[in-house]
């Protein structure tokens, strides 16, 4: 049924709600749950955290129509990962600092000084 709703979306809150296809908890078994020991050596040793490479949105079909995820995996069910953390990301701008490395830019408004 979830399939079909997801075909149809335009009353799916109402359906899953009526016919009690949500639940209100999340379905994680299908997702490897790192350990705060693993963050932090991954951390130390290279600076970043590791990487989340897929994700099993149709296991939780129902729960990621009407919710969205902590983790931002299945919140666009037609790119599962986009969004989700633990993922790289290409930016639209360059960034931009006052500093040229991390402090953030001022805005200089002649209008605003009083």
């Amino acid at each position: 049924r979830c399939k079909q709703i997801q075909a149809n979306p335009s009353n799916a809150a109402e359906i899953l709600l009526r016919e009690r296809l949500i639940f209100s908890v999340e379905d994680l078994s299908g997702r490897r749950a790192l350990t705060q020991e693993e963050v932090v050596r991954s951390n130390m040793a290279f600076s970043c955290v590791p990487r989340l490479d897929e994700a099993e949105c149709q296991r939780s079909l129902c729960y990621n129509l009407y919710y969205r995820t902590m983790d931002g995996t299945c919140n666009n069910l037609f790119r599962p990962l986009r969004g989700a953390a633990f993922r790289p990301y290409n930016r639209l701008l360059l960034p931009e600092y006052d500093d040229k490395l991390s402090e953030p830019v001022e805005i200089f408004n002649e209008f605003l000084i009083f």
